[in-house]
């Protein structure tokens, strides 16, 4: 991507790729040419004006959640050429899976409607250290949906590390 476009507001990255099913894929690549700018050296830094945080004042409509360490080297926003209002991040240390940051990530994707969720660990931390295992064989992550009306389970499906092209990238997808 050149240095002088920027990125498309987030409303019109959904309207691009408004299906539940594809939009998750639209976000993932927006991410990416976010990262790649900023790896190049490239930052646009888009969306960091005081217009652009006057304009998200009354609501926010972030793209995707982030659960990120609260380590001063990985400035989220940053590593992804972002600004106001384009991700919900929630970061602590060590990228922990707490109760207050899980009830954080379903607010994002209940009322703000992400599509997409990244859990970005680093070097020496417990996400990385799950994924190791996960991809050894010696550990499975599953993710369901209780409805607390039925008191049933939608059993969702395994939940794995995917390892993309590239230093240090990971997804995880979901698979029935």
């Amino acid at each position: 991507m050149a240095e002088s476009s920027a990125p498309p507001e987030p409303n019109q990255l959904l309207d691009q790729d408004p299906s539940p099913l594809v939009r998750p894929d639209a976000v993932l690549r927006w991410l990416k040419e976010g990262h790649e700018r900023f790896l190049d050296g490239h930052s646009i830094h888009p969306h960091t004006t005081r217009e652009r945080m006057r304009a998200v004042v009354e609501g926010q409509h972030p793209l995707a959640a982030v659960l990120g360490c609260a380590d001063s080297r990985v400035p989220v926003e940053l590593l992804f050429n972002s600004g106001f209002g384009d991700l919900f991040v929630v970061r602590n240390a060590g990228t922990m899976s707490t109760t207050a940051a899980i009830a954080s990530l379903e607010y994002a994707v209940g009322h703000l409607d992400v599509s997409l969720v990244v859990v970005l660990g680093h070097e020496v931390h417990s996400s990385v250290l799950l994924t190791d295992r996960v991809r050894a064989g010696h550990l499975a992550v599953v993710a369901g949906y209780y409805d607390l009306h039925s008191s049933a389970i939608d059993w969702m499906g395994h939940v794995e590390p995917i390892r993309y092209p590239g230093p240090a990238q990971a997804c995880i997808s979901r698979r029935r």
